[in-house]
């Protein structure tokens, strides 16, 4: 409703009438912790309004200096950007001024993210350290003290105005702790003032550790500090170094080589600190980076200063605001640049997330490397000598056992009952053996289950194939997904239900269905065995099956591993269930997928006395038919089933090892 009323500005007082709500955990394993990026923000819960109606305006606000300084400083520059720069370059700017990326277009932050330069539209310890040098620079003139006082003013004020949470603020800490090491005529010491500056913000705010951006800014803060000096060529000789205050193309062709290794090793040495922590987080990784950081790196030290320069100049007068047009050139040139190497064949990759185990080695090979780990006992000549080889040989071992030692077992079945709202999508798999997907979720306007929540647990656990998948049946909510997941992963074995012609999930895919493996209509009795001891069977619909309602032919399926038994029922309902019970194949099961979420015709009295489930498992999310329905709840309850329903547990994650079968769930202490 921004468009009926302008949005309340930045200082402004205003009274709010809508329903608060407190955001809730991640409700899918591996799913993104808003709930805690919000808190890392300062943010405890949401307020949901109506329409304008719901906001009343009370005039000007207590600001204080600084803030509505900044918040002045930031109104201005983004009206000098937007009227001066078409609307792709301007929001490039205020991404690499500000941090603020509302304006980037999906595609365009794609680009940059496969291309290794998503951190510059980010506020960092770069944008810091240019903001500090200039405000040393200008203030030259008033002597050594004043123009490191109005160093460290800069830095906040700039701080303030930008966009950026915990990683501009650790950024400004550590540069205001240098700038007084310096002003005290003390020796800097780098990594002393990054911890320090972590220490205070873990103080001063203790859920910032919540926020994905803190790590990764203090991670590659940490690896350029260290790693950079281990990968920057050694000093230069005697003739080299005059060439440093030589003229003429050797000399400038020489300075350029040493700039473009010192760019390189920079970029390396961040992108192998946060090399785990992208896994962990986004389970990606960027090959193009060293590159096309190396091209850009010239470029961005001009466009942020050149847009702080540009901004002030038409904060003045509008008709001073033309440094803006060659400053959209070279944001073109990086929008080009990025899009370019975002184009090349394996730019990123998808890798699975690391377990503690290896994050813990892969962190003390580096301490290794870099010689952090200076302990006494050991000589300080460099990383090859027979002590630090031992030293390392040692914790590759150690390393080792914990990853085999913290390894799920090969041998557990995991089957996952995803929430992804009113809608089935079931994940049954072993580690480093078969998987089977069983429905797909829904697909609606600002939700793909199969995009937002399937694809990413698969690449998280590592899985690239899928071995079978099957549509019990066509309806939207169990098919949705079905599209991305056939045109990410590859399936060898797709099993279809009565209404799965492909048209469903077809018409998601841009270029039409993609072809699985084989593709099989199954019915009643017909067998996969998966690996020794587990085994899936149809349990109906029969051959010739007709029923009034297309749910009472979707797929059943039996899932016997050793002992254990689950069965799915897709969404079968009062009809379906009478003609499984009368053909005489329901078995007595361990686990139950609740029949059609729930609803009031599923679980009658007859078919919940034959299964007899020890757990009852409802994928149910916010619907308009009131599932799952209170009389099917209290028929489970009767059985002495433990219910759980993923609107209010979160995924159901169920493992079992052929005997024992245990269930748990997202939301702990959820009823």
């Amino acid at each position: 409703w921004g468009s009926q009323m302008p949005l309340p500005r930045t200082g402004e007082l205003v009274s709010v009438y809508g329903e608060v709500a407190r955001p809730g955990p991640p409700r899918n394993p591996g799913e993104f912790d808003y709930a805690g990026w919000l808190r890392a923000q300062g943010v405890a819960a949401m307020i949901y309004v109506d329409g304008p109606g719901s906001v009343a305006r009370w005039g000007a606000g207590r600001l204080g200096p600084m803030a509505r300084g900044a918040a002045w400083l930031r109104a201005r520059l983004l009206a000098a950007v937007r009227a001066h720069l078409p609307a792709r370059q301007g929001a490039v700017v205020e991404g690499m001024v500000l941090g603020l990326r509302s304006g980037l277009s999906p595609e365009l932050e794609e680009s940059f993210r496969r291309s290794g330069l998503t951190h510059l539209l980010a506020v960092s310890g770069s944008n810091v350290a240019l903001v500090a040098g200039v405000m040393r620079t200008l203030l030259g003139w008033a002597g050594v003290r004043a123009a490191l006082v109005g160093a460290i003013a800069g830095t906040w004020v700039f701080a303030a105005t930008a966009s950026g949470g915990a990683s501009v603020g650790r950024a400004a800490l550590m540069a205001t702790l240098m700038l007084v090491a310096k002003l005290t005529g003390r020796p800097a010491h780098p990594l002393n003032s990054l911890a320090a500056a972590v220490l205070v913000l873990t103080v001063l705010n203790p859920c910032a550790w919540e926020d994905p951006g803190f790590w990764l800014s203090v991670a590659a803060t940490a690896g350029i500090l260290g790693l950079s000096g281990c990968l920057r060529p050694p000093a230069a000789d005697a003739p080299a170094a005059r060439a440093g205050r030589e003229t003429g193309p050797g000399a400038l062709l020489r300075r350029g080589a040493r700039g473009a290794k010192e760019v390189l090793a920079v970029t390396c040495a961040a992108q192998a600190a946060v090399f785990p922590i992208s896994l962990h987080y986004f389970q990606q990784a960027c090959l193009v980076a060293p590159l096309s950081n190396l091209l850009v790196f010239p470029l961005v030290g001009v466009i942020t200063v050149g847009g702080l320069l540009s901004a002030a100049c038409a904060g003045v007068h509008p008709a001073l605001g033309w440094p803006f047009h060659p400053l959209g050139l070279l944001v073109e040139v990086v929008i080009r640049l990025a899009g370019f190497w975002a184009a090349v064949p394996g730019a990123a990759v998808t890798l699975p997330a690391p377990r503690w185990p290896h994050l813990l080695l892969y962190y003390l090979f580096l301490g290794w490397w870099w010689e952090w780990l200076r302990w006494p006992l050991l000589p300080r000549r460099g990383p090859w000598t027979g002590s630090r080889l031992a030293l390392a040989g040692l914790l590759v071992v150690v390393g080792a056992a914990l990853a085999v030692v913290s390894a799920p077992p090969r041998h557990v079945l995991q089957a996952v009952f995803f929430s992804v709202g009113q809608g089935d999508a079931i994940l049954l798999w072993r580690p480093g053996g078969p998987v089977v997907l069983v429905d797909c979720g829904p697909v609606r306007e600002t939700y793909d289950a199969g995009v937002d929540t399937l694809l990413p647990y698969l690449h998280r656990q590592g899985i690239r194939q899928v071995d079978l998948l099957v549509l019990t049946h066509g309806h939207e909510d169990h098919v949705g997904g079905a599209a991305a997941v056939l045109g990410a992963v590859r399936v060898r074995e797709l099993w279809l239900g009565a209404g799965g012609d492909g048209r469903a999930w077809g018409g998601h895919a841009r270029d039409g269905p993609p072809t699985p493996g084989t593709v099989v209509r199954p019915a009643a009795g017909h067998r996969k065995v998966l690996a020794p001891g587990w085994e899936v069977e149809v349990l109906h619909p029969s051959p010739g099956t007709a029923a009034t309602d297309p749910n009472d032919t979707s797929l059943v399926l039996l899932v016997n591993y050793g002992q254990t038994s689950l069965l799915l029922a897709g969404d079968l309902e009062e009809e379906g269930e009478g003609l499984l019970a009368q053909a005489g194949r329901l078995p007595q099961v361990d686990l139950l997928k609740v029949p059609h979420h729930g609803g009031p015709a599923s679980c009658g009295e007859h078919f919940l006395r034959l299964v007899r489930p020890r757990h009852a498992v409802i994928q149910v999310g916010p619907n308009p038919f009131g599932h799952p329905a209170p009389e099917t709840l209290r028929r489970l309850e009767r059985t002495g089933a433990r219910v759980w329903r993923t609107d209010v547990h979160g995924a159901v994650l169920a493992r079992t090892d052929g005997r024992r079968l245990s269930v748990a769930c997202m939301i702990a202490g959820a009823r």
